[in-house]
């Protein structure tokens, strides 16, 4: 559905399997990644920072990735990259989580590293 433009779509499934079982870490994510890229509704991104927060003490690059692009939403670019670096090292062919860490550095004006990371092609 996504990929075919439907970004509704998904996120009803996400939701509907988040009420069914919100104690599965991987519908969390799912849900929380939804809204972190696709809401821009009042509960973005509080509504994905609720959703993310049992992400983060687990040792799944995805995971931190989902979480590291949340807290900058919120203005935690610093916590956000304590948890988006290890995911970038982790998933180096990942663009888009490459994408996150670069424009993560950039905001904390660690401006060259993040040129360097969006530089890089991840193919």
């Amino acid at each position: 559905m996504e990929r075919g433009g439907d970004i509704s779509g998904p996120r009803a499934i996400d939701e509907t399997l988040y009420i069914a079982n919100s104690g599965n870490i991987v519908v969390a994510n799912n849900l929380a990644r939804n809204i972190s890229t696709y809401d821009e509704g009042p509960e973005n991104p509080a509504g994905a920072y609720k959703v993310a927060q049992r992400l983060r003490g687990t040792d799944i690059a995805p995971f931190h990735d989902t979480y590291g692009r949340v807290e900058p939403l919120l203005g935690n670019n610093k916590k956000g990259l304590v948890y988006l670096e290890p995911a970038a090292k982790g998933l180096r062919k990942d663009a888009k989580l490459q994408y996150h860490f670069g424009m993560t550095l950039n905001k904390l004006n660690r401006r060259e590293e993040g040129q360097t990371v969006l530089d890089t092609p991840y193919n």
